[in-house]
This record gives C-alpha cells, sequence and structure tokens, in this order.
C-alpha cells in the first residue's frame, strides 16, 4: 500500500513541477495531497472488504479508475486551469467519499459509477464546454421529456425503479460516461453520435411510440459504447 501512496503522490508532484509556466496556488496544491490521500483511503477500504480470492480482480479495476483520474487532475494541473482543478478535485473527492461509504458488496459499481461521472464533462457548465457532450445531454433531457409528457394513465408509472425511463437514461449517462473516462476520442464521439441519433429517433416518434422508441434505440445505443 505505501508503493501505491508513494507512486500517487510522485504523479501529483512531477505534475506540480511540469506546471511551472502557470504555478498552482498553495491552497490547489494542497487539495491535490489531499485527494492523493483520499484515493490511498478507497484503495485501502476496496481491499479490506475485499475477499482474499476476489483481491487481484479489484485491485486492477481500483487502480483503473484512480489512474484516470489521477490523469485527468495531472491534465488541468499542468494547463494551470484552477477553475476546472477545482470542479475534478471537488467531484473526485465527492466520489471517493461515496466508495468508502458504501457497503462492502457494491464499492466497486460505486467506484465504477461515481469514478466515471467525475471523469465525464459536468453538464452544469453546458453550453460553454465540450460541444458534442453538451448537445448530446441536451437531446437525452428532451427526448426523456417528451416520454414523460406522451405517458398514459395506463403506461407503468415512469418514476418506478425498474421501469423503462429511468434504466435507460441511467444507462445512457453511464454509457457516456465510461467513455470519457476510457478516454478514447473515437469511443467517445462513437457514443456520443450513438445517442444523438436515438434522442432524435424519440423526439421525431409519435407521442403513443415514444417510450417504445426510446426502449429500442437506446438499448441500440448502449451497445455502441459495449
Amino acid at each position: 500500500m505505501a508503493k501505491i501512496l508513494l507512486f500517487l503522490s510522485l504523479t501529483f508532484a512531477i505534475v506540480a513541477a511540469e506546471a511551472s509556466t502557470q504555478p498552482l496556488s498553495p491552497a490547489t496544491k494542497k487539495s491535490i495531497d489531499d485527494l492523493t490521500l483520499l484515493f490511498q483511503e478507497v484503495i485501502d477500504s476496496i481491499n479490506t472488504a475485499t475477499p482474499p480470492a476476489k483481491k487481484p480482480e479489484a485491485t486492477r479495476a481500483s487502480s483503473k479508475h484512480i489512474h484516470t483520474a489521477e490523469l485527468d487532475v495531472a491534465k488541468a494541473a499542468k494547463a494551470g486551469d484552477e477553475k476546472k482543478l477545482a470542479h475534478l478535485i471537488l467531484s473526485y473527492r465527492m466520489a471517493s467519499t461515496m466508495v468508502i461509504h458504501a457497503p462492502p458488496a457494491e464499492k466497486l459499481k460505486v467506484m465504477k459509477d461515481t469514478f466515471n461521472s467525475a471523469a465525464a464533462p459536468n453538464a452544469l457548465e453546458c453550453p460553454n464546454i465540450d460541444k458534442a457532450y453538451c448537445e448530446t445531454r441536451s437531446k437525452l433531457n428532451t427526448a426523456i421529456l417528451g416520454v414523460v409528457a406522451a405517458a398514459s394513465p395506463e403506461q407503468k408509472k415512469l418514476g418506478d425503479k425498474d421501469s423503462t425511463l429511468p434504466k435507460s437514461m441511467h444507462t445512457a449517462i453511464s454509457t457516456i460516461n465510461k467513455a470519457y473516462a476510457d478516454g478514447d476520442d473515437k469511443e467517445i464521439a462513437r457514443v456520443l453520435a450513438a445517442y444523438n441519433k436515438a434522442a432524435d429517433s424519440v423526439i421525431a416518434a409519435p407521442p403513443s411510440d415514444k417510450l417504445k422508441v426510446m426502449e429500442s434505440t437506446f438499448k441500440h445505443a448502449a451497445a455502441s459504447g459495449a
């Protein structure tokens, strides 16, 4: 564990040195150091909660998410972008806290969802960030609102956790977040294009068909990120 912590510390130390053209404030550097320690808590938490036979798999999975987080923070630090750094650090702190406090059997799943979400663009900053991402999120929202507005009393309650709507929306956001976490620009473009097309189909569908169209097109779009 000490080696992992040392690796994380060295990563951020190197980044800070490389960002010398736009030095980070002492407060930001401290936030990065604190995040390093929190990442170590995440690793320890998962290690403690994982049965011996599954530890290698859990270590690989958690290390991948930590590495992605490191790269995100490193990129923003090197650019001297303190605003983006503040957002990333807060996002990864929240994600880490959720993992640490998650039930033992759910820690890896929670880590996957929360760390992937932290790696994706911040939807609250649209339309001033990633244009393709913002356009896709906007279309998804329009499609979902259309499905809700068109729902008949006879249809299954859209708020039920087992219904098509929340499942489809959760899968859509999770698939997009995963693409950003993986960091492959071609994959990101492919996933965004697939969900753009799916949302367009839902928006264009007659009210009575919207839910059915969403179920089929969103399922196909999700496969693009598998």
